[in-house]
């Protein structure tokens, strides 16, 4: 019973062959190689992942994906089919710190003695500038990749992934206090305008102390690719541990 048992799961088992990856287009550099093998690494260890006693992959590192015989040396190795994959896009960007003077106010509260001996309380805005930083860091992914019968070159599998991901950070500083600092607009420095503006309301001054308080870490795109290579990974995983020759 054991041995029937061995002999029909080794019928149903389907042995993949996984064969380096090809980065697609011209123009690619030693990085682009590094990064399309680190992608082929995290792909085939969730192949190798695959919760399954019905597949079986095996490293194919010693064929090249433009070898015409790959299918049978495939066949050879004991595959019942190949899995194959171009890397079209792999990249990722680090954007440059921006910085951006803003014009706004300092809010100054002030006490003043009345003739009678009673204190006021009055408020001046001066006018000042304050700097708001932005920067973006970006990564894009997409790959192309196929399961290929040996017996017969019947494609099981042909799919696409193209993602992208992205991190962004804005903030301001200042040498002032920044809770002190109102959103406005004026003309000149030294003299009033018609067209100076003071927003100095619960809402404005939310969102400058928002902006003043904000996170000035940002995520490093070389971590935004990788995060996109394991979403690509997991990905192709549930694609070929969910495929069914029979169907």
């Amino acid at each position: 019973i054991v041995t029937l048992k061995k002999e029909a799961l080794d019928k149903a088992t389907i042995t993949i062959v996984v064969i380096p990856f090809k980065n697609k287009g011209r123009g690619f550099t030693r990085t682009n190689y590094k990064k399309k093998g680190k992608l082929q690494a995290i792909v085939q260890n969730d192949l190798n992942a695959i919760n399954s006693p019905f597949y079986r992959m095996i490293d194919g590192s010693s064929i090249s994906y433009k070898d015409p015989n790959k299918l049978k040396k495939a066949r050879k190795m004991g595959g019942h089919a190949i899995f194959t994959a171009e890397v079209v896009t792999n990249n990722h960007r680090t954007g440059q710190l921006s910085k951006n003077l803003k014009k706004g106010y300092l809010k100054k509260k002030l006490k003043k003695e009345n003739k009678d001996g009673t204190i006021s309380i009055l408020t001046e805005y001066e006018k000042i500038r304050y700097a708001e930083y932005t920067m973006t860091n970006q990564a894009s992914l997409e790959i192309r990749y196929q399961l290929i019968s040996t017996k017969d070159q019947e494609i099981w599998i042909s799919n696409e992934i193209s993602i992208s991901n992205e991190d962004a950070i804005l903030y301001a500083k200042s040498e002032h206090n920044y809770k002190n600092i109102v959103k406005g607009y004026w003309k000149y420095t030294t003299k009033k305008s018609e067209s100076d503006r003071i927003y100095d309301n619960p809402e404005n001054n939310r969102e400058i102390k928002q902006l003043f308080r904000a996170s000035k870490q940002i995520t490093a795109s070389v971590n935004l690719l990788n995060l996109l290579m394991e979403e690509a990974g997991n990905t192709i995983k549930q694609k070929i541990e969910s495929f069914n020759p029979e169907k």
